[in-house]
């Protein structure tokens, strides 16, 4: 039952992102995360969110959040999604990739 609500958040997260309801969008992705904090999607879906509005230190601590759930050169390529943030930017949480 928390898998399936899980994927409904982050789906439908998306789903608000592609109709440019980012606050929809935000809160979908803070459900999903909160249902399983340790899981790399929710992070993402919510960095997605936060930086679609411009707020930008969000999203560096969503980045923090994946790197210390995925480690070494695969949390570098999965936070370097973000658009906003610099290739060369550590996000301060002492993992492999910073």
């Amino acid at each position: 039952y928390t898998l399936l609500l899980l994927h409904l958040h982050s789906n439908r997260s998306n789903a608000f992102m592609q109709l440019n309801d980012l606050q929809r969008a935000l809160e979908d992705a803070a459900k999903a995360t909160s249902l399983k904090p340790g899981w790399d999607k929710g992070w993402y879906r919510t960095g997605c969110a936060l930086e679609a509005q411009g707020r930008l230190e969000e999203v560096r601590r969503c980045a923090a959040r994946r790197c210390r759930i995925i480690t070494g050169k695969a949390a570098t390529a999965l936070v370097r999604q973000w658009r906003a943030l610099s290739p060369s930017e550590c996000f301060g949480c002492k993992c492999a990739c910073c």
